[in-house]
């Protein structure tokens, strides 16, 4: 694992790391592989977060996201009679590198704070000069009361 210089604003919240399942943690469930291997291809270089409760909204979002392909990769399935989805994405980034993570979702009254580590480049990484469009998708279990996505910042030291 390489390491990591992280400058952290808000660590009080502690939501960044790893939860041992505590008082309101949220599980965050992951999707499958190829799923994250395909958001690694996406195109919307926009920098925003959604909370995705619908199968029509997903499919719009996952529409837009890859605009640019003909045909789109298919929609992953989400049952979102149980599931809601959680997207960010940072915007278009010069070089690759450029990495997001959802680190833990905790509830807090009625409100799901949800830890999202953007993690850059540093000095000594080699990056590809080309552009990119860092995204992260996540599920919770359905989720119909706000959601606050607490960003964290990073810098990947890679092993220098």
């Amino acid at each position: 694992m390489r390491a990591r210089t992280t400058v952290l604003a808000a660590l009080s919240l502690g939501i960044l790391s790893c939860g041992g399942g505590g008082p309101g943690e949220v599980e965050l469930l992951p999707f499958p592989e190829e799923v994250r291997r395909t958001l690694a291809g996406s195109d919307r270089c926009l920098e925003q977060a959604w909370v995705v409760r619908t199968a029509g909204a997903w499919a719009d979002l996952w529409s837009g996201i890859f605009a640019s392909q003909d045909p789109p990769p298919p929609v992953p399935a989400v049952d979102f009679e149980r599931e809601t989805v959680l997207f960010v994405s940072w915007g278009q980034k010069p070089t690759s590198g450029y990495s997001i993570e959802f680190t833990r979702a905790v509830e807090q009254a009625v409100v799901l704070r949800v830890g999202v580590l953007y993690t850059a480049p540093g000095p000594a990484c080699i990056t590809l000069p080309v552009l990119t469009c860092p995204s992260a998708a996540v599920k919770v279990a359905r989720w119909d009361d706000p959601v606050v996505f607490v960003p964290f910042h990073a810098i990947d030291g890679c092993g220098g």
